[in-house]
């Protein structure tokens, strides 16, 4: 039999309107949660771009600072190297290595008494390569007995190096007289030599055969 009786019609009416409307809020929920999730989304995106940005300054400062190391490393090779060439003076530099610095300082003054002469004194010969390197010398007034180097081992060190090989070498030396040296005309085995005890007017003489002046 038909229910026609019109409070059951009534009541399902409102239970359907009930019922769509839960549906319709449950949608606009699930449009809401899915608009928060792609807000999200996009709050995570920015935050990853911010990210690689300060990650690309970051580097970018860090090649800077790199850059200004180099600068700095490279003025300070640049001031080195100035303070290592030698000054132009107009006088013949003259290294004077021996063990004794009372004869290397007697050398000095008298050199650089007669106003022609730099002499730099070295009295460590295992430094002495060294030191000629960086004077750059006309010429060197090498003793040969020496201890940890003597004077021939070093003249070998100095004239196998490409800034010294066409350096003068005189060697000074009390194993040979005088005589010997001058019967061999200031040479002895292709090398030229003055005899200890130094005469400073002959060692000066000798300088003047090299270098002229």
């Amino acid at each position: 039999m038909k229910n026609n009786h019109p409070g059951m019609s009534g009541l399902s009416t409102r239970s359907e309107r009930a019922e769509a409307r839960t549906e319709e809020a449950e949608t606009r929920t699930e449009q809401a949660n899915t608009r928060t999730e792609q807000a999200e989304t996009r709050t995570e995106q920015a935050n990853t771009r911010t990210k690689q940005a300060e990650a690309r300054t970051e580097q970018a400062n860090t090649r800077t600072k790199q850059a200004e190391m180099r600068t700095k490393q490279a003025e300070a090779r640049n001031a080195g190297a100035m303070e290592i060439a030698p000054k132009k003076t107009g006088k013949k530099r003259i290294l004077a290595v021996d063990d004794n610095a009372s004869n290397t300082r007697l050398v000095k003054l008298y050199l650089e008494g007669a106003d022609n002469y730099e002499v730099r004194e070295e009295n460590d010969p295992r430094a002495a390569l060294a030191a000629a390197e960086e004077f750059q010398p006309h010429l060197i007034l090498l003793d040969v007995m020496m201890p940890g180097l003597d004077g021939g081992d070093l003249a070998a060190c100095i004239q196998a190096s490409p800034k010294l090989k066409a350096v003068p070498i005189v060697f000074l030396t009390a194993a040979v007289t005088k005589g010997e040296v001058e019967a061999g005309g200031g040479q002895i085995g292709g090398q030229t030599f003055l005899a200890k005890p130094i005469v400073l007017k002959e060692m000066l003489t000798c300088l003047k055969h090299h270098l002229g002046g």
